[in-house]
């Protein structure tokens, strides 16, 4: 999985480097990949054109959910990672890290 210059994310084969789907959207701050979706955070949602995160269906594309991150010219400033069913990134707009999903209790830890 990859962004590319022209705004969109990209799976390839691993065997002969042929594109298996392509989705719009911008992955220019990176993407996270899970057992059964991806994870981009860029400044172009493929839906919303719009800053923020969206996860993507690992096997076709297709977009399962778009966050858009609040404020003005907000924009995320790192790759997102997937851990314990949660999404955690950090943003322009964030004094620290966010998480989105079900985190884990204290009882957990």
């Amino acid at each position: 999985f990859l962004g590319t210059r022209s705004q969109e994310i990209v799976a390839l084969s691993i065997d002969d480097g042929a594109t298996i789907w392509q989705q719009s959207g911008s992955a220019t701050r990176g993407i996270s990949v899970g057992r059964e979706s991806i994870v981009i955070s860029g400044e172009s949602l493929p839906e919303a054109n719009l800053a923020g995160l969206a996860a993507l269906n690992r096997s076709d594309g297709t977009v399962q959910w778009e966050h858009q991150i609040e404020g003005f010219d907000a924009y995320p400033s790192t790759a997102p990672v997937l851990a314990d069913k949660a999404v955690y990134y950090t943003s322009n707009a964030s004094s620290g890290v966010v998480a989105l999903g079900d985190v884990p209790s204290n009882d957990d830890e």
